[in-house]
């Protein structure tokens, strides 16, 4: 990604995240801050971590059809794709399945793209609970919740489907 120094946001957000005991975290900073690849890079090395180090058996995989480890939310079918971008350009080298669901695309084709191996599932919340209504989506398997742009979800009235997105997980 050609990326020669960790700017503020990153060099501050990090290493808190990839403390044991790190169990919530939030933080705020100015778009185009690299706020993304904050939070991106240490949840694929907890994701890959997780896959190479803590199986018991190693004939046996974590990656399930439609059961993501990792969750991230966006408000916006924009913001949803740009993350999905970032986190699918990290996610090739380790070798991560990343898929991206929102109001925008042919639910259909949704329903394929999530019958493969899930590691990261990056949706809008109203798209989220379809799939998740359809039975299309299981969270039973997720480890990490992000939410990106919270305050902007509670302002445009995603508050009713967070809640029923975010609630069973905690």
């Amino acid at each position: 990604m050609k990326l020669l120094s960790p700017t503020a946001v990153q060099q501050l957000v990090i290493p808190v995240l990839l403390k044991p005991s790190s169990k919530y975290v939030s933080f705020l900073a100015a778009t185009g801050s690299g706020k993304t690849l904050a939070y991106a890079l240490p949840l694929t090395q907890l994701l890959k971590n997780s896959e190479l180090f803590e199986q018991e058996d190693a004939s046996s995989s974590n990656r399930k059809p439609r059961r993501p480890r990792a969750l991230i939310l966006a408000p916006t079918r924009e913001l949803a794709l740009q993350i999905n971008t970032v986190c699918k350009q990290l996610a090739h080298h380790i070798k991560l399945s990343i898929q991206c669901v929102t109001g925008s695309d042919s639910i259909g084709k949704q329903r394929k793209y999530l019958d493969r191996n899930l590691d990261v599932l990056i949706a809008t919340p109203g798209r989220l609970n379809q799939h998740v209504a359809d039975h299309t989506v299981y969270l039973s398997k997720v480890e990490y919740v992000i939410v990106d742009e919270m305050d902007t979800m509670i302002e445009q009235g995603f508050g009713n489907d967070l809640t029923r997105i975010l609630y069973p997980l905690l």
